[in-house]
C-alpha cells in the first residue's frame, strides 16, 4: 500500500511538472507575435484567468453551471463559429506608425466557417483576395482584418483609415519585439490579470473573488494640468456617487466645440473655470414633465391635451469652482441657462437649475448644496455605492452585478531628484454583489 501511494505521488508530481512546463512554454511563445513598433500594449492573461475561474467554480458550481434560458438560435449560430485556439495571453496594441488603430490576433484551428462567421457576427461584408491572405472590412472601415489558414489579425481603426498594408505585414511575420525589450520584460513580470503599458504609463487590473483591483501610474501632463491646492468636497453619507477632479484639461488655444448647434470657446470656458469640478448623486427626487398629445373631439377637430407625468430621477449636483459669476454669465449668453433654469435642449433628461453660491456654480435638481470641504491629496476620485439606488436606471444590465466603485488618485514623483516628473497614481477597487464569486465571471455573466 505504501509503495502504491509513493508511486501515485510521483505520478501526480510528474503530471503537475508537465502541466507547469506546458503553461510556461505557452506563456513564453505567446509574446512572439508582438511587433517591434508596438506602442501601447494591453495584455490579458487568459491562462491565469481560466485557472482562477476553474478553482472558483469548484466552490460555486451553481453560479457557473446554473441553468440559463434556452435560445433556439444558438445551435444555428454555433455552426458558423470557426475553431480558434485559446491563447495563453491576448494582446491588443497600437503601433508607432498607426496610433489610432488597435490590433489583435488569434490562431485559427479550423478555418472552414471563418468567412460566414466574420460576415454574420462582425458585419464584414467586403473582401479582397490576395495571394497569401484575404483582407476584409466593414462598410465604414472601422473594423478591418486579414487572415489565412493559420492566423487572423483584427484591427479597430478609430479614424477609419485603411490599414490593410499594416495588417498584412503583421500576418506575414514582420519584425517582432526582442524578448529583452523592457516592455516585454515588464509584461512578463507583472502578476495582474490585465495590464496596459506604454512608454510612460501603466494600468493593471486583478480579478479577485468579489472584486476587481485597479492600480495605475499615469503620465498625463500632455492632457491634464493638476491643482493640489483646492479643497475637496466632503463625501456626504447619503451620497450614491461622488466624482471629482482638481485640475483642468490642456487644450490648444483657439479650440472650439459645438453642442446643440451652439459654438463654445474653450479659451473662454477655461478662463472662467478655477480648477475644480465635482458631481454628487444623492438619492432620488421627483420630476414632473408635461406631455402634449392630440385627440379628436366629437366634431372631428384636433384638440391639444396636456398631461403631467411625475417620475423619480437621481438627485444631481454638479459643482464647478469659478472665478466670480463669469461662467454663469457665459452660459446665459449662449442660452444654456435662462433665468436660472438650464435649457432642456442641452440637458433633455432632467430639469436642472443653475445657481451661483460664492465661488461655486451649482447645476442640478436639488437646492441642498453641501458646503463641507476637506483637505485631501486625492485630486481625482470616484466613490460610488450602488446599493443605495436602483442601478437599472443608471447602469446597463451588463454592470448590474457591481456593488460599489472606489478609485482615488494622487500626484507622486517618479524621481526624488526631478520633481517635475510627476505622475498620477491611481488605486481602487470595484466590488461585486457576489463576494465569494470571481469578479470576471460576474462581469460577463
Amino acid at each position: 500500500m505504501l509503495r502504491f501511494l509513493k508511486r501515485a505521488a510521483i505520478v501526480i508530481l510528474l503530471l503537475l511538472l508537465i502541466l507547469y512546463l506546458f503553461l510556461t512554454i505557452r506563456q513564453t511563445r505567446s509574446y512572439r507575435h508582438i511587433p517591434e513598433n508596438a506602442d501601447v500594449i494591453v495584455r490579458v492573461n487568459i491562462d491565469q484567468i481560466i485557472k482562477k475561474l476553474a478553482l472558483n467554480a469548484i466552490g460555486h458550481p451553481s453560479y457557473y453551471f446554473g441553468e440559463s434560458a434556452p435560445d433556439s438560435t444558438d445551435t444555428d449560430e454555433d455552426e458558423d463559429i470557426p475553431s480558434f485556439n485559446i491563447p495563453a495571453n491576448l494582446f491588443i496594441y497600437n503601433l508607432n506608425n498607426a496610433p489610432d488603430a488597435y490590433f489583435t490576433s488569434l490562431k485559427i484551428k479550423d478555418s472552414v466557417n471563418i468567412k460566414s462567421f466574420l460576415q454574420n457576427r462582425l458585419s464584414i461584408d467586403h473582401y479582397e483576395f490576395e495571394n497569401e491572405y484575404i483582407y476584409g472590412y466593414s462598410k465604414d472601415h472601422l473594423l478591418q482584418l486579414v487572415f489565412n489558414d493559420d492566423r487572423l489579425f483584427v484591427a479597430i481603426s478609430l479614424n477609419k483609415d485603411n490599414v490593410k498594408v499594416i495588417l498584412a505585414d503583421l500576418l506575414l511575420e514582420t519584425e517582432r519585439k526582442d524578448a529583452s525589450n523592457y516592455k516585454i520584460e515588464r509584461l512578463k513580470a507583472t502578476n495582474s490579470d490585465i495590464i496596459a503599458l506604454s512608454d510612460s504609463s501603466e494600468i493593471t487590473g486583478t480579478f479577485k473573488n468579489g472584486s476587481l483591483e485597479i492600480k495605475a501610474n499615469l503620465f498625463l501632463q500632455r492632457y491634464l494640468q493638476f491643482n493640489t491646492s483646492n479643497p475637496i468636497r466632503k463625501t456626504n453619507r447619503d451620497s450614491v456617487a461622488h466624482i471629482w477632479f482638481s485640475g483642468r484639461p490642456t487644450i490648444e488655444a483657439g479650440k472650439t466645440f459645438e453642442w446643440n448647434s451652439t459654438i463654445f470657446s474653450w479659451d473662454s470656458l477655461l478662463s472662467y473655470y478655477d480648477d475644480y469640478i465635482d458631481l454628487e448623486v444623492k438619492g432620488q427626487t421627483t420630476q414632473s414633465d408635461t406631455i402634449i398629445t392630440y385627440e379628436f373631439n366629437d366634431d372631428f377637430e384636433k384638440v391639444e391635451t396636456a398631461e403631467i407625468i411625475t417620475d423619480t430621477v437621481p438627485s444631481l449636483d454638479l459643482m464647478i469652482k469659478t472665478k466670480g459669476n463669469q461662467l454663469l454669465n457665459y452660459l446665459e449668453d449662449k442660452l444654456v441657462v435662462t433665468n436660472g433654469v438650464v435649457n432642456r435642449d442641452f440637458f433633455p433628461l432632467y430639469q436642472l437649475n443653475a445657481t451661483q453660491t460664492g465661488e461655486y456654480l451649482h447645476i442640478g435638481n436639488t437646492k441642498n448644496f453641501p458646503t463641507g470641504n476637506i483637505v485631501s491629496t486625492d485630486i481625482i476620485g470616484i466613490d460610488a455605492n450602488f446599493k443605495k439606488i436602483d442601478t437599472k436606471k443608471i447602469l446597463n444590465n451588463s454592470f448590474g452585478h457591481i456593488s460599489s466603485v472606489r478609485i482615488f488618485g494622487s500626484l507622486n514623483s517618479a524621481s526624488p531628484v526631478n520633481m517635475s516628473e510627476r505622475f498620477l497614481s491611481l488605486t481602487g477597487e470595484i466590488k461585486m454583489k457576489e463576494t465569494d464569486v470571481n469578479a470576471f465571471i460576474q462581469f460577463i455573466k
